[in-house]
């Protein structure tokens, strides 16, 4: 019984000095994490059309479907990094396209594969095609220089242009 009581003494005393403690410090503010960041997608391509020519900023076309694993893995390792969602939201009209819900506007912009990431300026020309999974310092790296008018991008494949949109889409 002694050992009981001796046990139940010192949780008491414990708990005793830490309240004693707790009323002698500054009250501890709880640690919020940041909101996480997230793209601003538009669901509509119209929309984003309208936008981009209002604001001079090309749009940016993820185009991908529910079954690609390779699209799921874009968005889970390259989309979601912060770096990625500071510089598409600051230099981008962002879009997603659904590749089997819109399939001949996909096939108007020649998607070889998914996931397909498309530069597109104001006026419609495809400034970039970025094709498959890219890592995230490669995903940026390729935005920055599609976003800067003094380089010409290797990788768009002859002079092409998307397809205005149709209404509804």
């Amino acid at each position: 019984m002694c050992v009981v009581f001796a046990v139940f003494s010192a949780v008491v005393c414990q708990t005793w000095l830490l309240l004693a403690a707790e009323q002698n410090s500054p009250p501890v503010t709880p640690q919020v994490p940041a909101a996480p960041q997230s793209i601003s997608w538009r669901a509509s391509y119209r929309k984003a059309w309208d936008e981009s020519k209002a604001t001079g900023k090309p749009m940016l076309i993820n185009i991908s479907a529910k079954w690609c694993l390779a699209c799921r893995t874009l968005e889970q390792q390259t989309l979601n990094q912060p770096q990625v969602q500071q510089m598409v939201n600051e230099n981008f009209i962002a879009v997603q396209l659904d590749a089997d819900a819109h399939r001949d506007l996909v096939q108007s912009f020649r998607v070889t594969g998914l996931p397909t990431c498309l530069v597109v300026a104001p006026d419609l020309t495809i400034e970039d095609r970025i094709i498959g999974m890219q890592p995230a310092n490669t995903f940026t790296g390729r935005l920055s220089e599609s976003v800067r008018p003094d380089i010409e991008m290797a990788s768009t494949p002859g002079p092409a242009s998307a397809t205005q949109p149709a209404n509804g889409i």
